[in-house]
């Protein structure tokens, strides 16, 4: 009897672990990339204050002093809105490669270190040059 207590507590701690790890691995993955929408930042490159206010659905109304803050702001504001489509994408390319083999993983390499267009299309152009 004492046995399969210590068995079953065992396995409770367990289940609880996995459950945690689990739990929190799913919060991290899914909030990290997701935009700040309230409080201040400061971001270098401002010259005077912008104020963004978004509406009941999300949208972005950003009111600022001169035609540099507005672009600047909307740049950020559209980076920030962009980063779970940027991570998504990021993440299946690697998941895709790791299925079809080892001919995708050059490209998944590429994504996922952050090289631009340009370098892919180098790469793939020295590739077929080259035979390979």
């Amino acid at each position: 009897m004492r046995f399969i207590k210590g068995l079953l507590l065992f396995l409770l701690v367990i289940v609880v672990i996995v459950a945690v790890v689990i739990g929190g691995g799913y919060l991290y993955l899914t909030r990290r990339a997701m935009p700040q929408t309230d409080g201040t930042v400061q971001l270098p490159g401002l010259r005077a204050p912008v104020t963004i206010i978004r509406d009941k659905n999300g949208v972005p109304h950003i009111y600022a002093g001169s035609p540099h803050d507005l672009f600047f702001a909307q740049g950020y504001v559209q980076a920030q809105d962009r980063l779970w489509q940027m991570e998504s994408f990021r993440a299946g390319i690697v998941r895709a490669g790791l299925r079809t083999g080892s001919r995708s993983l050059v490209a998944d390499g590429v994504v996922s270190s952050g090289h631009r267009r340009h370098d892919v299309a180098t790469s793939a152009v020295d590739r077929q040059s080259s035979g390979g």
